[in-house]
């Protein structure tokens, strides 16, 4: 990643990774492979913190366009919530937003910017709440299971069966 100056102001510039190229798309549908996006600011101190935020808004909606050309339900509902928390939002889903104070939902319509220059498809989907929600299979439970456990044993350190399963 990058940061440039040019006209008084600074830009992000970062060349897409090996694992999304073709799948990240410009304006015009043509796959690219470079990035450039306007930081909105004219110092360097502030154009850092922004471009590390940008960096990681644009990281989860990468993973979420890749999760999605996979097929896997679950991995795109992670990738989803993901992408919505690097937003600054809870992923929700649509019909939680409906039952939702109008602020709320307004709030998230305004991060998407105007109806001429939407987000890619991936981060409304996010940001809306249209994936549907997957619940983890019966590993993925107890892949979760044993790592609140083991982060309960390194907070509290006692827990019977903590050496045997945390290692």
């Amino acid at each position: 990643m990058g940061i440039v100056k040019d006209r008084g102001r600074y830009y992000r510039v970062k060349r897409i990774p090996k694992r999304f190229v073709g799948l990240v798309r410009g304006k015009n549908g043509q796959a690219i492979s470079q990035v450039r996006q306007a930081l909105r600011t004219d110092g360097k101190a502030e154009a850092q913190a922004k471009a590390a935020q940008v960096e990681v808004a644009k990281m989860a909606e990468w993973e979420a366009i890749a999760a999605g050309d996979s097929k896997s339900a679950r991995k795109h509902f992670e990738a989803a919530r993901k992408l919505a928390e690097a937003r600054g939002f809870k992923y929700r889903t649509l019909d939680a937003l409906l039952n939702a104070p109008i602020n709320e939902v307004l709030g998230r319509v305004k991060t998407l910017g105007s109806p001429n220059d939407l987000e890619a498809r991936e981060v409304v989907q996010a940001v809306l709440g249209t994936v549907p929600v997957v619940l983890p299979d019966l590993r993925g439970v107890l892949e979760e299971y044993f790592d609140l456990t083991c982060q309960i044993v390194s907070i509290q350190g006692t827990y019977p069966l903590g050496s045997l399963i945390c290692q």
